[in-house]
This record gives structure tokens, sequence and C-alpha cells, in this order.
């Protein structure tokens, strides 16, 4: 319930504000574990990760230039595939920074790096590929950042690593349908 409210509040104030930043600016907000996220070894739930991730996402699209696409067009980005790669736990209390920024995008995916941080300290990195859609329809992301930018945006080279992350997510689909 919480990260519902949480998730409202980022949207609903980001809606109401000017764009604090450009599409491609990186975005980091300061959060806090609560009971609530906690195991019953005392850390964070890993679900809880991504439900957090979930807000940084949102706080990206709705406080930067994205958020004019979906006031005038409902265009918004939507998480299709998620790998994360815990580092170190966090504990009931700490403050931590969680990091979101678009790294590449193509004629179907927009990608993004999500990272928690405490005290420069890695704890998690996330990879998160990503649909562009316009209502229930698909838009190509490179559609959506012309729209945003006024001309097409250079594509960013495809970081390897992360090409290797959604191949391996890709294959074993594959194998299991």
């Amino acid at each position: 319930m919480y990260y519902w409210m949480k998730l409202a509040h980022v949207a609903i104030t980001g809606l109401c504000k000017k764009p604090a930043s450009k599409a491609l600016d990186r975005h980091t907000i300061k959060m806090r574990a609560k009971l609530v996220d906690l195991d019953f070894n005392g850390h964070v739930n890993n679900s809880r990760f991504l439900s957090m991730m979930d807000v940084g996402r949102t706080h990206l699209f709705f406080h930067s230039e994205w958020k004019e696409l979906f006031k005038k067009q409902r265009i918004l980005p939507i998480a299709t595939g998620v790998d994360i790669t815990y580092l170190k736990s966090l504990s009931f209390g700490s403050t931590f920074d969680l990091t979101s920024e678009i790294i590449y995008w193509d004629d179907r995916w927009l990608y993004m790096k999500q990272s928690f941080v405490k005290e420069n300290d890695l704890l998690a990195v996330g990879a998160v590929k990503l649909a562009v859609m316009k209502g229930r329809k698909r838009i190509s992301p490179e559609s959506a950042m012309a729209m945003i930018t006024g001309d097409p945006a250079p594509t960013p080279s495809f970081p390897e690593e992360i090409r290797e992350i959604f191949s391996l997510q890709y294959q074993w689909v594959k194998k299991c349908t």
C-alpha cells in the first residue's frame, strides 16, 4: 500500500510542476528503508527493491520532459523486463539514493539503468527494458525522443553488458514457451 501512495505522490507532484529536467538527465531521489520493506532477516526484501525502482522510473518520467508527452498524448514508457543485481543489503532506517537514467534506445525499446547507492557505496543495480506506449499502441522510442527534442536525437551506443542481459532473458523465455 505504501508504494502505491508513493507512486501517486510522485506522479501528481510531477504533473503539477514544470519539468525540472531534460528527458535524458539522470534523476536521483532520496529514500529510506521502512519497517514494511523488511523481510524476516531484517533486510529490505528483494521485491521492495523492484517497487522502489517503479518509484524512481515514475519520478524520471513525471519530473522531466517526458511528462509533456504524457499530458498531451498519453505516451508513457512501460517496463517489460527487469534485471537486478543485489550487492549489499539495506536495513531498517537506512537512507540511500536511487538514481535512474535512460542509457539507450532503438526502434523498439528504451533501456534504463537504476542504481541504489548509500554513501558512495553501490548496493544494487538494475537494467530495465521499456516499451513506449501511446494508449494501448506501441510507438518507437526514436519517435518519442523526436517529439520531446523536436528533432531525432542521436541514439547512444548500446552498452554490451545490457545487450547480454536481455539476450539471455529472451533465450530463456523462448525455452519456457
